[in-house]
């Protein structure tokens, strides 16, 4: 049930989120991402166009979501991945653990292209997320 909650929570903020404009409460940036926090309980990870993500930038997001979300709660966090960004091996693996999830109760990955689709779902099939992720 709380899994249909989630999946029904990011269909709908992934449709919002895709205007330009910012429904932003807190904005940060970091080298390759935005983090937005929506809600109390949604952020929204922007990766810019033309990014690879490390494991080092997943730690930094992991991070900045605590510090947004507090650090002994969790929320929902919708990735977006502008056009040509992407995840490398190491990224993913660590995207997948319990470490870099404790902070997050669902995922949502929103992609742009074919290929980022194709390493979407090896991410999901491989390296079996810790958390409910969904592909858009």
């Amino acid at each position: 049930m709380q899994q249909r909650c989630a999946i029904v929570c990011f269909v709908i903020l992934s449709c919002v989120c895709t205007n330009e404009t910012s429904l932003a409460l807190m904005k940060v940036a970091v080298e390759k991402v935005e983090i937005e926090k929506l809600t109390d309980d949604i952020a929204r990870v922007f990766v810019r166009e033309h990014e690879t993500l490390t494991a080092l930038d997943i730690e930094d997001i992991v991070t900045e979501l605590g510090k947004l979300f507090g650090h002994d709660r969790r929320g929902y966090v919708l990735s977006v991945f502008a056009d040509g960004s992407t995840a490398d091996e190491s990224a993913r693996e660590y995207s997948a653990s319990d470490k870099a999830n404790r902070h997050s109760l669902a995922d949502a990955i929103l992609v742009q292209s074919l290929a980022q689709r194709m390493v979407g779902n090896f991410y999901m099939r491989c390296n079996k997320p810790k958390v409910p992720t969904k592909l858009f």
